[in-house]
C-alpha cells in the first residue's frame, strides 16, 4: 500500500510540475524552438508515469503539450492550447481530490 501511495504522489508531482512548465510556455510569446524543447521534455517526463489510475491524466497532459507545440509552431490557436491545458489541470485536480478523500 505504501509503495502505491508513493508512486501515486510521485506521478502527480510529475503531472503538476509539467503543467506548470506548459503554463509558462503559454504565457510567453510563441517560440517554435523553445516549444519543441519544452514539449519534448514534457513528453519524456509524462511518459514515466506508471500508476494505472493516472493514465487519463497522462493522456490529457500529452494532448495539452501537443496543442501548445502546435501553437508555438503557428499551426493552431492559443485558445485551443489554453483549453487543453485547462482540461489537463482539471483532471489532475480530480486525481488529487480523489486521493485526498
Amino acid at each position: 500500500m505504501f509503495k502505491q501511495h508513493k508512486a501515486y504522489v510521485h506521478d502527480v508531482k510529475i503531472l503538476t510540475s509539467n503543467a506548470d512548465r506548459l503554463a509558462q510556455l503559454l504565457d510567453a510569446q510563441p517560440d517554435p524552438v523553445r516549444g519543441q524543447l519544452v514539449t519534448e521534455q514534457i513528453y519524456r517526463n509524462v511518459g514515466k508515469i506508471s500508476h494505472p489510475s493516472l493514465m487519463h491524466q497522462r493522456d490529457t497532459m500529452l494532448a495539452a503539450a501537443d496543442a501548445a507545440l502546435y501553437w508555438t509552431l503557428g499551426t493552431s490557436g492559443k485558445d485551443r492550447a489554453v483549453a487543453a491545458l485547462d482540461q489537463a489541470n482539471q483532471t489532475i485536480t480530480k486525481a488529487i481530490e480523489a486521493y485526498s478523500e
